[in-house]
C-alpha cells in the first residue's frame, strides 16, 4: 500500500528506484560470478539457431547496427542530430542529447569497477575478440538514451509533422531492437550485459525526461 502510494505520487522516481535496484542487484550477481549459468545457455541456444538466418542479410543487418553503435559512430550521430537541434532552435533537446556522452562516461566507470570478462571463442561464436570489460553494455546504454530521447521528442514536441513523427519513430524503435541484439548475435556480449544495459539506459533516460519536462 505504502509503495503504491509512492508510485502515483512519484512514478518517476519510483520507476527509476525499480531500475537502479534491479541493476544493483544483477551487478553483484555478476561479481560474484563472472560467468553465469544462463548467460552460456542462452548465448548457446541463440546462436545454435542462427543457421537459418545465414540464408537472409540478417548477419549484414546485425554488422550494420552494431557498427552504427560503435563509438565513433555513436559521437557523430549524437552531435549531428545535436547540431540538427540546435539550428532548428531547439537548444534545450540539444543540450540533452549531448548530455549523454556523460552517461557513456558512466558507464565506462562502472565496466572497469566490475571488470567482467567478454564472451570467449570456447563458450561462444565470437564475431570478434574483445579486451575491454563486458558488465554493461555501452552500446545498450548509448542507445536507449539516445533513441529514447528521439523517440520521446518526436511525440512530445509540437510542430512535427505526422509522417516526421512515425519515420523517427520507426527508426528510434528499430535501433533500440536491432544494436542490441546485434551485440548478442555476434557474440561479443553476454545476455545479462545487454539487460544490465538496458536498465542502467532506462533509468537515466527517465530521469533526463523527467529533468527535461520539470523545467518546460
Amino acid at each position: 500500500m505504502i509503495y503504491y502510494r509512492l508510485l502515483r505520487r512519484h512514478p518517476f522516481l519510483s520507476m527509476v528506484s525499480i531500475l537502479s535496484v534491479l541493476f544493483l542487484v544483477l551487478a553483484l550477481l555478476i561479481c560474484a560470478s563472472p560467468r553465469l549459468w544462463i548467460d552460456i545457455h542462452l548465448g548457446q541456444e541463440f546462436q545454435e539457431k542462427r543457421w537459418y538466418l545465414q540464408v537472409l542479410p540478417i548477419s549484414q543487418l546485425m554488422n550494420a547496427a552494431s557498427w552504427i553503435g560503435d563509438p565513433w559512430q555513436a559521437i557523430v550521430i549524437t552531435i549531428t542530430t545535436a547540431s540538427v537541434f540546435t539550428v532548428c532552435k531547439r537548444r534545450k533537446e540539444a543540450l540533452l542529447l549531448v548530455s549523454v556522452f556523460g552517461a557513456d562516461v558512466l558507464t565506462m566507470l562502472i565496466k572497469i569497477l566490475i571488470h567482467r570478462p567478454r564472451p570467449t571463442s570456447d563458450l561462444l561464436t565470437v564475431a570478434e575478440q574483445l579486451n575491454d570489460p563486458s558488465f554493461p553494455s555501452a552500446h545498450v546504454v548509448h542507445t536507449v538514451i539516445f533513441f529514447g530521447l528521439l523517440l520521446f521528442f518526436s511525440f512530445f514536441l509540437k510542430n512535427v509533422k505526422e509522417w516526421q513523427r512515425l519515420l523517427l519513430g520507426g527508426v528510434c524503435v528499430a535501433a533500440l531492437v536491432l544494436i542490441p541484439l546485434s551485440r548478442l548475435y555476434l557474440g561479443v556480449h553476454w545476455s545479462t550485459d545487454v539487460l544490465g544495459g538496458f536498465l542502467l539506459g532506462a533509468a537515466i533516460l527517465i530521469l533526463m525526461i523527467k529533468s527535461y519536462l520539470y523545467k518546460s
